[in-house]
């Protein structure tokens, strides 16, 4: 309770001050602040906005020209200027794209997002574009949040979307089965579990209703524009309060003006190829992208020959990989900023189990033809398909500036996910499972855009059908659920330095009921160099349908005599969040470096823990259910730190604080807790992560050198480690040739997971074994690209 009356004290009294700062910072006369965005909502840096005043005199137009340069994220102000019209154009790395319309100005001051949408046009959006950090950006959102774009995955060489997220501010790769490429991986963005984290494509939730988040080694770098990380309760998210730790979005591959285009081919360590094929453009007036993919990779283990120990047979271990990708995606553009918008999404991947779970019987003989507990002939196979459809249509008549005041936006996207486990590994974890997850998502928003403010009212219904015969019994039907939320979201400004967003969710579960959750923000940029935020707002988490199901019959004991089943009676936990960030800019002009300090409070209340009951044995088996008794907190802070030095030379480092604890447990549960110890922070959430880069690029050259270290309590059960990668890039004319090397230094290259060999976790009763899991090792990858 100290560390939230702090924290409420902290957040009040950071309000108290920005809105009375408001008043001393209003400039006299008629002032414009207009932040220029691309076509991904990415800050366009050192633009130039120019201003052209529209009279008439003696019949004939004049024209008074005014420029604005604009700082490195894209904002510019326009100080005492006359209320008149004005024509609008941006000037951007040697072209100049036009507002068709000219935008009129009265004696109040004026906000304006204008989003470049070609090589010559421009568009006014809305206040409440969540406007995520470029590189060497500052963030100008309503929270904290970082992009990563399809050009620097393709520099890093990056063959896997969670690969890249690794190095990220503030996110953990959750691998719940070991570390080897072949197993799934998840991530987590604060907090202690990956469920909290909402995965969106193009804006829609994913997370499927088993293990509560979504396979990342399924994505394909090349199919996405963007990787967009926002971190907490986003007060200005329009998906619903169903989230706690944040939202990865991934952004499809974008249509373009002109014809693009890219065919690649890379080969690498473990007998690795992947080709890509990807083009987009526009012909007549619909935009289309387009992108292929096809993926295979031997493994580091193949063929390796061990001892069965349980049957006494020969077996051979493998961990290949194959899969391939798809992505077809149509747009038309209406008139008045209209768009309608179709998109077909889908992925496969056949992968061998067996060498990433079998395991040696001694930590010290790993040799071919060794006694190991086997899962060899276990494989998963997965397809995903996604369908979008998107229209948003102008409402009421131009005004005489042309713009039309209002939208309506309507979305519909369709998700079938399959996964199929054969062998041994089937029913391994919540992950390895037989499944079929079916996703129906409506959302319908209308957005009001006024002067200085927007308003936008949303609908958003879902339903999800799940099928999961080993989980719900062999002869359970498919269990479903729903979820409706109503969202109402005003943004206003106040006065050209402040922003302001207060959002309220209500949300209705079939799984548990009916929730209303209110956020809202401050963002101040008291100058172009600094961002100043602070945000609070409330969020919960539903429980899953696999959480909710008794098996009928009940399934049989494991190794301890425990009975896993779900809970009926399983309901919602609810989290509180405070967050006080800010930014600055270290210097001046194109090459000054930037840093950015983000702190959170997060209180939770309810959390699910797994009831365990005393006396439990294989021939005393007893039920184990989840139940909702506990409370934790998380909090912490995340660094980061641009510094480019000359030309083509940056420098980027970043350290995060993630803590993590559950709070005291009732009596009765603290011998069944296991690993839930009060004030110990949790089990595979590693407290300090930290990432650092130096990258240059010379003419067509260009490298890069990186490291990702994460602490203690990792996840993969062993000693604080840290990776290293590398890569380099030529480029001659149209084409490009990259080398890129993974895990150089071979860190944790065990190929095998090691039986209660992990670092022990100080659990209630004694320390707790853990087995031991790896990473890959050493990898060199080439690619080739020819681009068009």
């Amino acid at each position: 309770m100290n560390a939230c009356r702090r924290w409420s004290w902290v957040f009040f009294s950071f309000m108290l001050c920005v809105t009375a700062t408001s008043v001393a910072l209003a400039a006299p006369g008629t002032q414009l602040s207009v932040i220029v965005i691309d076509a991904s909502n990415k800050p366009l840096s050192n633009v130039v906005l120019e201003l052209t005043l529209l009279s008439q005199v003696s019949g004939e137009r004049e024209a008074q020209i005014q420029r604005v340069g604009c700082d490195r994220d894209g904002r510019c102000i326009a100080d005492n200027l006359t209320p008149a019209n004005y024509a609008v154009r941006i000037l951007y790395d040697g072209n100049a794209a036009s507002l068709k319309y000219p935008i009129s100005l009265s004696s109040a001051r004026q906000n304006l997002v204008i989003r470049i949408i070609g090589a010559n046009a421009a568009e006014v959006v809305s206040l409440g574009v969540v406007r995520v950090a470029p590189t060497g950006g500052l963030s100008t959102g309503s929270a904290p949040s970082v992009e990563l774009n399809s050009q620097s995955l393709a520099r890093r060489g990056e063959l896997n979307v969670a690969n890249a997220l690794a190095a990220v501010p503030g996110v953990t790769l959750n691998r719940p089965n070991g570390g080897s490429s072949a197993l799934p991986v998840s991530v987590m963005i604060r907090g202690d579990d990956p469920k909290e984290a909402v995965v969106e494509l193009d804006g829609n939730p994913i997370n499927n209703g088993n293990s509560g988040d979504f396979d990342l080694s399924l994505l394909d770098p090349a199919a996405f524009q963007s990787v967009q990380v926002v971190y907490g309760l986003a007060p200005a998210s329009l998906v619903g309060a169903n989230t706690e730790g944040g939202t990865v979005n991934f952004q499809t591959l974008q249509p373009t003006l002109t014809p693009h285009g890219l065919l690649s081919y890379s080969n690498g360590s473990f007998v690795t190829n992947n080709y890509t094929l990807a083009d987009t453009g526009t012909a007549a007036h619909f935009g289309y992208a387009v992108e292929l993919q096809s993926f295979h990779q031997q493994g580091e283990v193949s063929s390796f020959p061990i001892l069965n120990t349980a049957t006494g047979a020969e077996q051979n271990l493998g961990s290949g990989i194959s899969g391939s990708n798809a992505l077809a995606k149509l747009t038309d553009d209406l008139p008045h900023n209209g768009v309608v918008q179709v998109l077909v999404l889908t992925s496969g991947y056949d992968e061998d189990l067996s060498a990433a779970l079998s395991s040696p019987v001694s930590p010290f003989d790993s040799s071919p033809g060794a006694p190991f507990t086997s899962y060899a002939g276990s494989e998963r196979n997965d397809v995903n398909t996604f369908y979008s459809g998107n229209v948003r249509l102008p409402l009421g008549p131009p005004s005489a500036d042309g713009e039309v005041p209002s939208f309506l936006t309507a979305s519909y996207m369709f998700a079938n996910s399959r996964q199929n486990v054969s062998g041994p590994a089937l029913g391994l974890s919540e992950y390895l499972l037989n499944t079929t997850d079916l996703l129906r998502d409506y959302s319908v928003e209308y957005d009001r855009v006024l002067p200085d403010a927007q308003l936008t009212l949303a609908a958003r219904a879902q339903g999800e059908t799940l099928t999961a015969p080993d989980d719900f019994g062999s002869g359970a039907p498919s269990q479903a659920q729903t979820n409706h939320t109503f969202i109402a979201r005003y943004t206003w400004s106040g006065g050209s330095r402040l922003e302001y967003t207060a959002v309220g969710y209500l949300s209705s579960f079939s799984t548990f009921g009916s929730s209303f959750n209110p956020r809202g923000a401050i963002v101040w940029r008291p100058h172009w160099r600094t961002v100043m935020r602070a945000s609070v707002g409330t969020g919960f988490q539903a429980p899953l349908l696999s959480e909710k199901i008794v098996p009928s019959p009940p399934p049989p004991p494991d190794a301890n005599g425990l009975i896993q089943v779900g809970n009926p009676n399983l309901t919602a936990d609810h989290t509180l969040e405070f967050e006080l960030d800010g930014g600055q800019m270290l210097g001046l002009g194109p090459h000054a470096a930037s840093a950015e300090l983000d702190l959170y409070h997060v209180d939770q209340k309810d959390d699910d823990i797994q009831f365990i009951p005393t006396g439990a044995s294989p021939t005393n088996p007893k039920l184990s259910y989840p139940i909702n008794i506990a409370n934790s907190t998380w909090q912490g802070l995340a660094l980061s730190l641009t510094a480019p030095f000359g030309r083509g030379f940056e420098t980027k480092l970043s350290y995060n604080i993630n803590q993590g604890y559950p709070l005291t447990l009732p009596q009765s549960l603290a011998g069944s807790a296991g690993n839930l110890v009060p004030y110990e922070q949790f089990q595979g959430v590693p407290l300090h992560r930290a990432a650092l880069s130096v990258e240059e690029s010379i003419g067509r050259f260009s490298w890069l050198v990186g490291s990702a270290y994460e602490g203690t309590n990792n996840d993969l059960n062993q000693p604080a480690f840290a990776t290293l990668q590398a890569n380099a890039q030529y480029i001659f004319g149209h084409t490009s040739l990259t080398v890129a090397g993974t895990n150089l230094t071979g860190v944790y290259d065990g190929k095998f997971t090691l039986i209660n060999a992990g670092t022990p976790y100080p659990g209630l009763m004694g320390p707790l074994l853990a087995d031991a899991y790896q990473l890959q090792g050493p990898a060199i990858t080439a690619t080739v690209e020819q681009h068009w």
